[in-house]
């Protein structure tokens, strides 16, 4: 069998100031974005493996909506587009947006070309900007964005609060065959969410393929009910949740207390020494839970922009 030319090295650089999409690249090139992605956000792309594994996830329909910019030296930009929403709620994402200061031409380029794949103009736009670079908000206002609310990496130290038990809550790593339970779970947990919203069941497939713990995509159960599920993550003894979802009649019982709880255990299981996890900062029953529980700012992860349909 020939030999896939994307698993290459690339025998020749991009052309200058070409436009390339994730697939495209071969190994070479997708190890000098990764790691370019990195030094640019290391807040978000917390290791050039981080990098790599986000743009040719099919969260980016397997990298082809994460473009970059190349110049005569390597990458100029790059961002990522995501429109599995488009059908539900007419909303589309625009995440991971890298571009340095002195390159605004890169930064308009890749926002048509994000726009374009996005290809309604009648959708709202949500871009997603790391506040450690101001001058992306400049980018995005001219642009006829305007800011909206700050996504928010807490983190927990220490030991957590005491907390009674619930011996009929269960927790039990997702199995081979509830895929479609977990994906169903987490769509409706996440439903009404600002920035939250449909799972496809390759989506939900690849997060268990890649597991490196059972525990780390799980979902709970009160008695025999699914009332919820996570979705973790372990690097270099910082754990990470990822997803934790209650379903909305399960609300307002004090259960979701008892799923954090049960992710910080499944975490420190696997030997992290801090725990973090990310919320927005307008969703104040989520803030007041994890600050209860011991959780505190660490900083700002992303600054979130929108413009309206039409704008």
């Amino acid at each position: 069998m020939p030999a896939d030319p994307r698993s290459a090295p690339s025998a020749h650089p991009p052309r200058p100031h070409a436009l390339r999409t994730w697939d495209t690249l071969g190994e070479g090139d997708r190890a000098t974005l990764a790691a370019w992605l990195h030094a640019f956000d290391p807040v978000r792309f917390v290791d050039p493996a981080a990098a790599h594994e986000a743009c040719g996830s099919s969260a980016f329909a397997r990298g082809a909506q994460h473009l970059s910019v190349w110049g005569p030296d390597g990458p100029r930009g790059a961002l990522a587009v995501v429109t599995r929403e488009l059908a539900p709620r007419r909303v589309a994402f625009v995440t991971g947006v890298c571009v340095e200061a002195g390159e605004r031409p890169t930064f308009d380029r890749l926002l048509a070309a994000a726009l374009e794949r996005v290809g309604d103009a009648g959708a709202t736009i949500k871009v997603g900007l790391p506040p450690a670079h101001p001058h992306l908000a400049d980018f995005v206002t001219a642009h006829g964005f305007h800011y909206v609310e700050d996504a928010l990496r807490l983190a927990l130290t220490g030991a957590a609060p005491p907390l009674a038990p619930r011996p009929e809550l269960t927790r039990r790593a997702v199995s081979a065959d509830e895929v479609e339970t977990y994906r169903a779970v987490a769509e409706a947990a996440f439903a009404d969410a600002p920035n939250g919203g449909s799972m496809s069941r390759a989506e939900a497939r690849e997060r268990l393929d890649q597991r490196a713990f059972p525990d780390q995509v799980a979902l709970y159960r009160l008695g025999d009910a699914v009332i919820g599920f996570h979705e973790l993550a372990l690097r270099a003894a910082v754990g990470n949740i990822d997803s934790l979802g209650l379903l909305p009649r399960f609300q307002g019982q004090g259960l979701g207390a008892h799923l954090l709880r049960g992710c910080v255990e499944a975490l420190r299981a696997q030997g992290a020494e801090r725990v973090e996890l990310l919320v927005m900062g307008s969703n104040a029953r989520a803030l007041r839970l994890y600050r209860r529980h011991g959780f505190t700012q660490r900083a700002a992860l992303t600054a979130w922009f929108v413009r309206p349909p039409g704008g």
